[in-house]
């Protein structure tokens, strides 16, 4: 819910600043949501894991955390200050914004540089954004033009953090963007179909690019092959089930469209180096 918005709520949208231990605790255990997430942290240090793998911000940062990412925080050093903004893909839809906000919103989605170390005057003015947005929050429903005010200060803040991915992210060039918006369009398709697909070529023939070429440009931006990106979502999807002690290791092939779970328990300790049950023992001690 959003801060404070009581009947005021506007579904896929929230906005909390200066968040209390309260409301953190919820983030402490491992966890996964539809929502496009902007993590401010003004004061202090956090450690998290994204992906099961470890995140520090620390004062001035900004996480971009995606839709479908298993997050934890992990330890809030004392006095820590954080502010978020959450969203859902279909909260853009719904208000109708123009093309090049839901460009902004798909690179926010798949975003490869996760982590923002922003100047201390470019932290200030998206947090004056975000007091505002969290004010029109609570009154989208007893102002006659609340949602129109909401929505108008949303975008504002759109706007400024597209400026922010300029000035923050290193690749600027015309050609190398042509290149990030393939790895863009890749990791998406990837998020939506690895279950059941996990060619190369495959993924390749939709993109219209031959499998070379999409592994090249992925290896480029990356390090890693496409073959790695998808075999890496795959995995995180088994750990992320093995954490919950009731799912069976043949579930878990079965949802992860393996022909038998011996087939994924050769996939899963080819890429780990122990056995989806050892794994499991680990986790759980």
């Amino acid at each position: 819910m959003p801060e404070g918005a009581a009947d005021a709520y506007t579904k896929g949208f929230s906005v909390h600043t200066f968040m209390t231990e309260e409301q953190l605790a919820h983030y402490r255990r491992q966890s996964r949501s539809d929502f496009i997430a902007i993590v401010l942290v003004t004061e202090g240090e956090l450690v998290c894991k994204v992906n099961l793998r470890e995140c520090v911000a620390r004062k001035n940062n900004v996480v971009l955390l995606s839709p479908g990412q298993v997050k934890q925080l992990v330890h809030l050093e004392p006095g820590t200050r954080i502010s978020m903004l959450s969203f859902t893909p279909g909260f853009i839809t719904a208000m109708g914004f123009p093309k090049q906000f839901s460009e902004l919103v798909e690179y926010l989605s798949s975003a490869t540089d996760q982590l923002w170390e922003l100047e201390s005057g470019d932290m200030r003015t998206l947090m004056v954004l975000l007091r505002q947005l969290s004010a029109y929050t609570k009154q989208t429903s007893a102002h006659n033009y609340g949602k129109e005010l909401l929505y108008h200060q949303f975008s504002i803040f759109l706007y400024e953090m597209a400026g922010f991915r300029k000035k923050y992210t290193q690749r600027l060039t015309a050609v190398v963007s042509r290149k990030e918006n393939l790895l863009l369009r890749f990791s998406s398709l990837v998020k939506k179909h690895y279950k059941k697909q996990r060619s190369v070529l495959a993924y390749a023939r939709q993109l219209h690019v031959t499998a070379k070429y999409l592994s090249a440009t992925v290896k480029e931006l990356t390090g890693q092959t496409a073959g790695e990106m998808i075999d890496e979502q795959v995995l995180l999807e088994a750990r992320y089930c093995l954490h919950d002690p009731d799912t069976t290791i043949a579930e878990i092939a079965h949802h992860l469209n393996f022909p038998d779970p011996s087939v994924f328990g050769k996939f899963f300790k080819r890429h780990t180096g122990v056995t989806p049950m050892s794994y499991r023992r680990q986790q759980l001690m």
